[in-house]
């Protein structure tokens, strides 16, 4: 399965336009985040349908 995890899937390097401060590190930490499962993407990925949404674990502090 093409997926973040198993880097089947990534964002190419921004060209031919101006890309704001900060968005390219944002999207790594994204990118980053889909990989190691901390951040889902709300689809089944083998049908696409929309998942429902689960709940946040509450952090200690």
């Amino acid at each position: 399965m093409l997926d973040a995890a198993s880097e089947g899937i990534g964002l190419a390097p921004p060209h031919d336009s101006e890309v704001p401060e900060g968005v390219p590190e944002r999207l790594d930490g994204i990118h980053a985040a889909l990989q190691d499962g901390s951040q889902g993407t709300g689809c089944d990925p083998i049908t696409g349908a929309r998942l429902e949404p689960q709940p946040r674990e509450e952090s200690g502090g």
